[in-house]
C-alpha cells in the first residue's frame, strides 16, 4: 500500500496520525519538530496495525537507531515528494 501523505493542523494534541486500510498519514509539521521520526512511526503503524501504540514507539525508536544517513535522506525524500494538499476530508 503507497501511503497518501497530508501536512495539516491536528485539532489533537497528537504530532501525526494514520489511518488503516486507507493508507492516509497526516502530519503537524507546526507541532513535529522531527517530522521524519513522525513518518516512521506512522509508517510503522500502517505496517502492523496490530501493533499498540508502545509497541510501535519501541519499533520507531529500534528503527530509526538502525538506519544510515542516506536511509533517512530517502525517507525524507518519499516523505517530501508524495504528500498532497490536505482538504479536510
Amino acid at each position: 500500500m503507497k501511503p497518501k501523505i497530508f501536512f495539516c493542523r491536528l485539532t489533537s494534541n497528537i504530532l501525526g496520525d494514520s489511518e488503516y486500510p486507507t493508507g492516509i498519514i497526516r502530519i503537524d509539521l507546526h507541532k513535529s519538530r522531527d517530522y521524519l521520526y513522525t513518518f516512521l512511526h506512522e509508517l510503522l503503524h500502517l505496517k502492523h496495525p496490530e501493533w499498540s501504540e508502545k509497541r510501535v514507539i519501541t519499533g520507531t525508536r529500534k528503527a530509526w537507531k538502525r538506519l544510515t544517513a542516506e536511509q533517512k535522506f530517502a525517507l525524507g525524500h518519499l516523505l517530501f515528494r508524495s504528500y498532497e494538499k490536505w482538504d479536510g476530508k
